[in-house]
Protein backbone atom coordinates (compact mmCIF):
# COMPACT_ATOMS: atom_id res chain seq x y z
CA UNK A 1 0.00 0.00 0.00
CA UNK A 2 3.21 2.47 0.91
CA UNK A 3 4.38 1.41 -2.48
CA UNK A 4 1.28 2.60 -4.40
CA UNK A 5 0.60 5.60 -2.72
CA UNK A 6 4.25 6.52 -3.08
CA UNK A 7 4.08 5.46 -7.01
CA UNK A 8 0.67 8.06 -7.53
CA UNK A 9 2.93 10.76 -5.28
CA UNK A 10 5.76 10.38 -7.61
CA UNK A 11 2.85 9.98 -10.98
CA UNK A 12 1.06 13.94 -9.36
CA UNK A 13 4.33 15.27 -8.99
CA UNK A 14 5.34 14.10 -12.92
CA UNK A 15 1.37 15.58 -14.18
CA UNK A 16 2.19 19.19 -12.10
CA UNK A 17 2.62 21.84 -14.01
CA UNK A 18 5.90 23.07 -13.11
CA UNK A 19 6.88 26.66 -13.65
CA UNK A 20 9.98 27.00 -15.58
CA UNK A 21 11.95 30.59 -15.50
CA UNK A 22 13.54 31.60 -18.52
CA UNK A 23 15.21 34.23 -19.40
CA UNK A 24 14.33 37.01 -22.96
CA UNK A 25 15.41 35.18 -26.06
CA UNK A 26 18.78 36.58 -27.30
CA UNK A 27 18.03 39.76 -29.69
CA UNK A 28 18.13 39.42 -33.28
CA UNK A 29 19.25 41.64 -35.70
CA UNK A 30 19.01 44.64 -36.00
CA UNK A 31 18.40 45.02 -31.89
CA UNK A 32 21.20 45.61 -29.20
CA UNK A 33 20.68 44.26 -25.75
CA UNK A 34 20.51 46.93 -22.91
CA UNK A 35 19.21 44.84 -20.16
CA UNK A 36 17.93 41.74 -19.26
CA UNK A 37 16.51 41.26 -15.90
CA UNK A 38 16.75 38.12 -12.88
CA UNK A 39 15.13 35.34 -14.45
CA UNK A 40 12.65 34.17 -11.59
CA UNK A 41 11.97 37.39 -9.52
CA UNK A 42 8.58 37.37 -10.31
CA UNK A 43 7.68 34.14 -9.23
CA UNK A 44 8.88 32.44 -12.56
CA UNK A 45 6.67 32.49 -15.76
CA UNK A 46 3.50 33.70 -15.45
CA UNK A 47 4.36 34.92 -12.33
CA UNK A 48 2.98 38.28 -12.09
CA UNK A 49 -0.08 37.29 -13.52
CA UNK A 50 -0.75 36.01 -10.65
CA UNK A 51 0.07 38.90 -8.60
CA UNK A 52 3.63 38.71 -7.68
CA UNK A 53 5.80 42.06 -8.27
CA UNK A 54 2.27 43.70 -6.78
CA UNK A 55 0.74 42.59 -10.05
CA UNK A 56 2.98 45.10 -12.68
CA UNK A 57 4.39 43.48 -15.27
CA UNK A 58 7.40 41.27 -14.96
CA UNK A 59 10.28 42.87 -16.99
CA UNK A 60 12.34 40.62 -19.21
CA UNK A 61 14.77 42.46 -21.06
CA UNK A 62 14.99 45.99 -22.98
CA UNK A 63 16.52 46.54 -26.71
CA UNK A 64 17.44 48.88 -28.71
CA UNK A 65 17.54 49.43 -32.64
CA UNK A 66 18.47 52.80 -34.52
CA UNK A 67 16.21 53.04 -37.60
CA UNK A 68 15.36 55.39 -40.44
CA UNK A 69 11.92 56.63 -40.74
CA UNK A 70 11.47 58.87 -44.38
CA UNK A 71 9.24 60.64 -42.17
CA UNK A 72 11.05 60.97 -39.09
CA UNK A 73 14.53 60.74 -39.58
CA UNK A 74 16.63 58.97 -37.45
CA UNK A 75 14.48 57.49 -34.47
CA UNK A 76 14.96 55.17 -31.76
CA UNK A 77 13.31 51.43 -31.03
CA UNK A 78 12.96 50.56 -27.47
CA UNK A 79 11.52 46.89 -27.37
CA UNK A 80 10.05 45.97 -23.88
CA UNK A 81 10.37 42.00 -23.27
CA UNK A 82 7.58 41.68 -20.47
CA UNK A 83 5.26 39.02 -18.77
CA UNK A 84 1.60 39.97 -18.25
CA UNK A 85 1.08 41.34 -15.11
CA UNK A 86 -2.35 41.67 -13.08
CA UNK A 87 -3.17 44.85 -11.72
CA UNK A 88 -3.96 47.64 -13.05
CA UNK A 89 -3.40 50.74 -14.70
CA UNK A 90 0.54 49.51 -15.10
CA UNK A 91 3.31 51.88 -16.14
CA UNK A 92 6.61 51.06 -17.68
CA UNK A 93 8.95 53.17 -17.44
CA UNK A 94 12.51 53.56 -19.02
CA UNK A 95 15.43 56.29 -17.51
CA UNK A 96 19.15 56.54 -18.39
CA UNK A 97 21.65 58.99 -18.56
CA UNK A 98 22.83 61.08 -21.81
CA UNK A 99 24.93 64.16 -23.23
CA UNK A 100 21.71 65.97 -23.46
CA UNK A 101 21.03 65.18 -19.48
CA UNK A 102 18.94 62.47 -18.31
CA UNK A 103 15.68 61.08 -20.34
CA UNK A 104 12.26 59.47 -19.14
CA UNK A 105 10.16 57.73 -21.20
CA UNK A 106 7.28 56.04 -20.13
CA UNK A 107 4.04 53.82 -21.69
CA UNK A 108 1.21 52.52 -19.88
CA UNK A 109 -1.57 50.09 -20.18
CA UNK A 110 -4.85 49.27 -18.84
CA UNK A 111 -4.91 45.19 -19.79
CA UNK A 112 -1.59 44.43 -21.26
CA UNK A 113 -3.49 44.13 -24.62
CA UNK A 114 -2.34 47.71 -25.69
CA UNK A 115 -0.18 50.89 -24.49
CA UNK A 116 -0.24 54.20 -24.68
CA UNK A 117 2.06 56.69 -24.63
CA UNK A 118 2.93 58.15 -20.93
CA UNK A 119 5.34 61.06 -21.55
CA UNK A 120 8.55 60.91 -23.63
CA UNK A 121 7.76 58.68 -26.66
CA UNK A 122 7.29 59.26 -30.16
CA UNK A 123 4.90 56.63 -30.93
CA UNK A 124 3.78 53.01 -29.12
CA UNK A 125 3.66 49.86 -31.33
CA UNK A 126 1.13 47.34 -30.78
CA UNK A 127 1.91 44.32 -28.57
CA UNK A 128 3.33 41.05 -30.42
CA UNK A 129 3.13 37.35 -28.52
CA UNK A 130 6.24 35.55 -27.91
CA UNK A 131 3.82 32.46 -28.07
CA UNK A 132 5.52 31.66 -24.75
CA UNK A 133 2.91 31.94 -22.29
CA UNK A 134 1.96 35.33 -21.52
CA UNK A 135 5.40 36.97 -22.59
CA UNK A 136 5.22 39.68 -25.13
CA UNK A 137 6.90 42.83 -26.80
CA UNK A 138 5.86 46.29 -27.49
CA UNK A 139 7.95 49.05 -28.79
CA UNK A 140 8.31 52.52 -27.62
CA UNK A 141 9.69 54.73 -30.76
CA UNK A 142 11.54 58.08 -30.07
CA UNK A 143 13.70 60.42 -32.63
CA UNK A 144 16.65 61.28 -32.23
CA UNK A 145 16.04 65.07 -32.91
CA UNK A 146 13.38 64.84 -29.86
CA UNK A 147 15.76 63.63 -27.03
CA UNK A 148 18.48 65.88 -28.38
CA UNK A 149 21.06 63.62 -29.84
CA UNK A 150 23.37 63.01 -32.23
CA UNK A 151 25.51 60.36 -33.64
CA UNK A 152 28.17 59.21 -31.46
CA UNK A 153 26.43 60.20 -28.14
CA UNK A 154 26.84 57.84 -25.02
CA UNK A 155 23.92 56.89 -23.64
CA UNK A 156 24.41 54.84 -20.04
CA UNK A 157 22.61 54.07 -16.49
CA UNK A 158 20.03 52.49 -18.41
CA UNK A 159 16.85 51.31 -15.92
CA UNK A 160 13.48 50.40 -16.33
CA UNK A 161 10.47 50.29 -13.33
CA UNK A 162 6.99 48.79 -13.95
CA UNK A 163 4.30 49.81 -11.23
CA UNK A 164 0.89 49.09 -10.63
CA UNK A 165 -1.53 51.33 -8.97
CA UNK A 166 1.65 53.71 -8.96
CA UNK A 167 3.07 50.81 -6.66
CA UNK A 168 6.64 49.67 -7.61
CA UNK A 169 6.50 46.43 -9.20
CA UNK A 170 9.66 44.51 -11.01
CA UNK A 171 12.54 46.61 -11.66
CA UNK A 172 15.45 45.82 -13.81
CA UNK A 173 18.68 45.75 -13.48
CA UNK A 174 18.10 44.26 -9.93
CA UNK A 175 15.07 42.66 -8.18
CA UNK A 176 11.55 43.66 -7.40
CA UNK A 177 8.94 44.63 -4.42
CA UNK A 178 7.05 42.07 -2.55
CA UNK A 179 3.53 42.67 -1.89
CA UNK A 180 4.21 44.27 1.20
CA UNK A 181 6.52 46.94 -0.29
CA UNK A 182 9.82 45.06 0.55
CA UNK A 183 12.56 43.71 -1.13
CA UNK A 184 12.25 40.05 -3.52
CA UNK A 185 14.59 37.60 -2.18
CA UNK A 186 18.05 37.91 -4.06
CA UNK A 187 18.25 34.41 -5.87
CA UNK A 188 20.30 31.49 -4.88
CA UNK A 189 24.03 31.76 -5.26
CA UNK A 190 24.62 30.73 -8.96
CA UNK A 191 20.60 30.44 -9.97
CA UNK A 192 20.66 33.83 -11.52
CA UNK A 193 21.81 33.53 -15.08
CA UNK A 194 19.93 35.75 -17.20
CA UNK A 195 20.84 39.44 -15.00
CA UNK A 196 22.19 41.76 -18.08
CA UNK A 197 23.53 45.80 -17.78
CA UNK A 198 25.28 47.39 -21.18
CA UNK A 199 27.26 49.62 -19.10
CA UNK A 200 26.77 51.93 -22.22
CA UNK A 201 25.26 52.73 -26.27
CA UNK A 202 26.80 54.88 -28.68
CA UNK A 203 24.45 55.91 -31.00
CA UNK A 204 25.57 54.56 -34.48
CA UNK A 205 23.60 55.59 -37.13
CA UNK A 206 21.55 53.52 -39.18
CA UNK A 207 24.91 52.18 -41.10
CA UNK A 208 24.82 48.99 -39.41
CA UNK A 209 22.54 47.05 -41.39
CA UNK A 210 24.36 47.37 -44.60
CA UNK A 211 27.08 49.42 -46.65
CA UNK A 212 27.21 50.54 -50.15
CA UNK A 213 30.88 51.30 -51.15
CA UNK A 214 32.94 52.01 -54.36
CA UNK A 215 35.08 54.39 -56.14
CA UNK A 216 34.07 57.94 -54.89
CA UNK A 217 36.10 60.14 -57.68
CA UNK A 218 34.50 62.36 -60.24
CA UNK A 219 32.87 60.76 -62.70
CA UNK A 220 33.79 62.49 -66.72
CA UNK A 221 30.04 62.56 -68.36
CA UNK A 222 30.05 64.05 -72.15
CA UNK A 223 27.47 65.59 -73.87
CA UNK A 224 24.81 63.48 -75.06
CA UNK A 225 26.77 60.48 -74.32
CA UNK A 226 27.24 58.15 -71.42
CA UNK A 227 29.78 58.18 -69.22
CA UNK A 228 32.22 55.25 -68.08
CA UNK A 229 30.23 52.44 -65.81
CA UNK A 230 31.64 53.36 -61.99
CA UNK A 231 31.00 49.92 -59.88
CA UNK A 232 29.89 50.02 -56.49
CA UNK A 233 29.77 47.25 -53.66
CA UNK A 234 26.26 46.60 -51.89
CA UNK A 235 26.28 44.18 -48.57
CA UNK A 236 24.25 43.12 -45.97
CA UNK A 237 25.77 43.08 -42.67
CA UNK A 238 23.93 41.02 -40.66
CA UNK A 239 24.51 37.55 -40.17
CA UNK A 240 21.77 36.18 -39.53
CA UNK A 241 18.67 38.01 -41.47
CA UNK A 242 18.17 38.75 -44.82
CA UNK A 243 17.25 42.29 -46.36
CA UNK A 244 15.74 43.97 -49.50
CA UNK A 245 18.02 46.41 -49.96
CA UNK A 246 16.61 49.60 -52.34
CA UNK A 247 19.16 52.18 -53.54
CA UNK A 248 18.38 55.68 -55.38
CA UNK A 249 19.94 58.66 -56.00
CA UNK A 250 19.50 62.30 -56.03
CA UNK A 251 21.48 65.62 -57.36
CA UNK A 252 21.45 64.62 -60.75
CA UNK A 253 21.14 68.27 -62.60
CA UNK A 254 21.88 67.97 -66.07
CA UNK A 255 22.93 64.27 -66.29
CA UNK A 256 20.49 61.02 -65.77
CA UNK A 257 21.46 58.39 -63.81
CA UNK A 258 20.89 54.67 -64.08
CA UNK A 259 21.78 51.29 -62.55
CA UNK A 260 21.83 47.89 -63.19
CA UNK A 261 22.58 45.02 -60.48
CA UNK A 262 24.58 41.98 -61.40
CA UNK A 263 28.10 40.83 -62.59
CA UNK A 264 27.62 42.11 -66.06
CA UNK A 265 27.37 45.66 -67.51
CA UNK A 266 25.04 44.98 -69.81
CA UNK A 267 20.85 45.17 -69.69
CA UNK A 268 18.73 47.67 -69.44
CA UNK A 269 19.47 50.63 -66.93
CA UNK A 270 17.08 51.96 -64.38
CA UNK A 271 16.16 55.11 -61.71
CA UNK A 272 16.43 53.00 -58.99
CA UNK A 273 17.75 49.13 -57.79
CA UNK A 274 16.13 46.59 -55.68
CA UNK A 275 18.07 43.83 -54.54
CA UNK A 276 17.43 40.80 -52.00
CA UNK A 277 20.24 39.56 -50.25
CA UNK A 278 21.08 36.73 -48.01
CA UNK A 279 22.82 37.81 -44.72
CA UNK A 280 26.95 38.14 -45.12
CA UNK A 281 25.35 38.58 -49.28
CA UNK A 282 26.99 40.59 -51.15
CA UNK A 283 26.36 41.99 -54.79
CA UNK A 284 27.63 44.48 -57.91
CA UNK A 285 25.84 47.36 -58.58
CA UNK A 286 26.54 49.19 -61.76
CA UNK A 287 26.06 53.21 -61.87
CA UNK A 288 26.08 54.98 -65.26
CA UNK A 289 25.06 59.23 -66.11
CA UNK A 290 24.22 59.90 -69.60
CA UNK A 291 25.27 64.12 -70.06
CA UNK A 292 22.37 65.96 -70.71
CA UNK A 293 23.71 70.02 -70.36
CA UNK A 294 27.30 70.85 -71.19
CA UNK A 295 29.41 72.44 -67.98
CA UNK A 296 26.72 70.74 -65.58
CA UNK A 297 28.38 70.37 -62.64
CA UNK A 298 27.49 68.63 -58.68
CA UNK A 299 27.54 65.70 -56.72
CA UNK A 300 25.24 62.62 -56.53
CA UNK A 301 23.80 61.19 -52.98
CA UNK A 302 23.23 57.82 -54.04
CA UNK A 303 21.08 56.20 -51.11
CA UNK A 304 21.16 52.79 -50.01
CA UNK A 305 17.91 51.64 -47.77
CA UNK A 306 16.44 48.19 -46.48
CA UNK A 307 13.20 46.57 -45.33
CA UNK A 308 14.58 46.49 -41.73
CA UNK A 309 15.10 50.23 -41.18
CA UNK A 310 18.97 50.88 -42.75
CA UNK A 311 20.36 54.24 -44.80
CA UNK A 312 23.63 54.20 -46.29
CA UNK A 313 24.83 57.20 -48.02
CA UNK A 314 27.69 57.56 -50.78
CA UNK A 315 28.50 60.86 -52.48
CA UNK A 316 30.17 60.65 -56.04
CA UNK A 317 30.76 64.05 -57.87
CA UNK A 318 30.42 64.33 -61.50
CA UNK A 319 30.59 66.78 -64.32
CA UNK A 320 29.48 67.21 -68.10
CA UNK A 321 32.23 68.19 -70.85
CA UNK A 322 32.15 68.48 -74.28
CA UNK A 323 31.16 66.09 -76.80
CA UNK A 324 34.23 64.57 -78.04
CA UNK A 325 35.47 65.26 -81.60
CA UNK A 326 36.37 62.10 -84.27
CA UNK A 327 38.11 63.32 -86.41
CA UNK A 328 37.33 60.84 -89.21
CA UNK A 329 34.19 61.68 -89.21
CA UNK A 330 34.24 65.34 -89.94
CA UNK A 331 34.69 66.84 -93.70
CA UNK A 332 38.42 67.53 -94.37
CA UNK A 333 38.92 71.47 -94.91
CA UNK A 334 42.50 71.05 -96.19
CA UNK A 335 45.04 68.07 -97.73
CA UNK A 336 48.90 68.19 -97.66
CA UNK A 337 50.62 68.58 -100.94
CA UNK A 338 53.82 66.29 -101.90
CA UNK A 339 56.10 68.92 -99.87
CA UNK A 340 53.99 68.38 -96.59
CA UNK A 341 53.06 71.96 -96.84
CA UNK A 342 48.81 72.54 -96.79
CA UNK A 343 46.70 74.56 -99.87
CA UNK A 344 43.07 75.11 -99.67
CA UNK A 345 40.71 72.56 -100.99
CA UNK A 346 39.57 73.86 -104.57
CA UNK A 347 36.59 73.40 -106.13
CA UNK A 348 36.88 71.96 -110.29
CA UNK A 349 35.57 75.34 -111.49
CA UNK A 350 38.20 76.97 -109.69
CA UNK A 351 41.21 75.35 -110.76
CA UNK A 352 39.99 75.38 -114.80
CA UNK A 353 39.74 79.61 -113.91
CA UNK A 354 43.31 79.45 -112.62
CA UNK A 355 44.36 77.36 -115.94
CA UNK A 356 42.58 79.56 -117.93
CA UNK A 357 44.42 82.77 -116.74
CA UNK A 358 47.73 81.14 -116.77
CA UNK A 359 47.83 80.15 -120.52
CA UNK A 360 46.27 84.00 -121.34
CA UNK A 361 49.51 85.37 -119.55
CA UNK A 362 51.87 83.37 -121.04
CA UNK A 363 50.25 84.43 -124.79
CA UNK A 364 50.46 87.91 -123.71
CA UNK A 365 54.27 87.94 -122.87
CA UNK A 366 55.04 85.97 -126.22
CA UNK A 367 53.59 89.08 -128.24
CA UNK A 368 55.17 91.41 -126.32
Amino acid sequence: MRRFLAAMLLATVALSPIVLAHGASTPADPFTRLLADQNDDCGGDGGAATGSCRGSDDLLALDVQEKWDNAAGHVLVFRFSLDKGKTYPVANTLTFSSPAGIKTLSMKTTDDGAFQNNGGFDQISSIASLNDGNRFIVDGIVKASTLGLNLGDTLSAFKVESKANNNLGDFMPGGCKTSLGTDCPAPAPGSDTTSYSKPSYALQGTGYYASLSGDGGSIQVPLNGDSDTRQLQVSNLFSHKAQTIMVSVEGAEGVTAGFHVGASMDGEYQATADVGLPAKGTTSLHLRLHGAQEGATGTLTISLTTDQGGRSQLQIPYVVTAAAVDDNSMPSTHENTVDGTSSSNKSPAAGIALVGVLAIAAFLRRRA
